[in-house]
């Protein structure tokens, strides 16, 4: 009797315990969202608020990852998005896998493919200074005299990066910081106080929606880059953290991004109707290329 007593003590005494160990457990850590401010990639005021392709698919990541507590995200600069991540506990929903990036994040497996950036200008521009021309060699057009080009300070690609390194440095090309550059830049153009600057076709499409003045814009294909396929990721701070978001997130990803009600959610509002369905295309065949490992995050496109 005494023996069985002792045992159920003993019993009692490590239920308690757990208990108690449950109940102090460490809450996980908090993501710090940013945002880099680009509509309609990211709206962070107005009406369409939270409403943009990296917007949408933060609010599914957040959805997905309900046992985090989620910070409302920061608009920052590039200087600052790339201190906050170095800090160490924050993510971003739309990031561009590059070689010096792997050194501090951690990537998704793909959920976007993305139209490859492009030359904008007026129409009138493009007839009198490129003949007219749909498609041009980006190399050219910085080597070109007489005219003016004004660019947002962000990251272009692997392939126009370093051609912008090696011809962009004139002093009839400028470069502009601010988290509405897209809408400013566009500004410049239609009333002449600059002829050429670099977008995503998104950019152009969106701010024509709330400005009748860029429909005088024209868009022309960077030839150098027309076959690039630039991939949308979530990444994270590169820790044991950041790898642990990460890995809770990449088979959401790898599954919902084989349906096209996952493409249309995050593009329907912001891609013009007769692109919608190229761009649907496009998803299953290069996505659907990229298998990845979670043990070791490393992704073969």
């Amino acid at each position: 009797m005494f023996r069985t007593s002792c045992v159920r003590r003993l019993l009692l005494l490590c239920v308690a315990l757990f208990s108690l160990s449950v109940s102090h457990a460490e809450p996980l850590e908090a993501i710090q969202w940013l945002s880099l401010g680009t509509p309609p990639f990211e709206i962070p005021t107005g009406v369409n608020a939270n409403t943009g392709i990296v917007d949408t698919m933060r609010l599914m990541a957040q959805k997905e990852l309900s046992q985090y507590p989620h910070i409302a995200p920061l608009v920052v600069n590039k200087g600052r998005f790339e201190r906050l991540i170095k800090q160490g506990r924050a993510c971003h929903a739309g990031a561009i896998r590059k070689e010096q990036r792997e050194k501090f994040m951690y990537f998704s497996v793909a959920f976007s493919v993305i139209s490859p950036f492009s030359i904008i200008t007026t129409k009138e521009t493009q007839q009198t200074l490129l003949g007219g021309a749909t498609s041009f060699y980006l190399k050219d057009l910085l080597d070109m005299s007489g005219i003016s080009i004004v660019l947002p300070s962000r990251t272009l690609g692997p392939i126009a990066d370093p051609i912008l390194a090696r011809h962009g440095a004139k002093p009839n090309i400028s470069y502009r910081m601010g988290v509405t550059a897209g809408g400013e830049l566009f500004s410049m153009l239609v009333k002449g106080r600059a002829d050429f600057t670099i977008a995503y076709p998104h950019e152009k499409f969106y701010w024509s929606k709330n400005n009748d003045k860029f429909h005088e814009l024209a868009v022309i294909e960077i030839i150098e880059i027309r076959d690039e396929t630039l991939k949308g990721r979530i990444a994270c701070s590169k820790n044991s953290w950041g790898k642990q978001v990460i890995e809770n997130l990449n088979a959401f990803i790898a599954k919902d991004r084989e349906n096209d009600s996952f493409h249309e959610s995050l593009y329907s509002n912001w891609v013009p109707q007769d692109a919608l369905e190229d761009i649907l295309t496009r998803h299953k065949e290069e996505l659907l290329k990229e298998t990845w490992s979670n043990t070791s995050l490393i992704y073969q496109p």
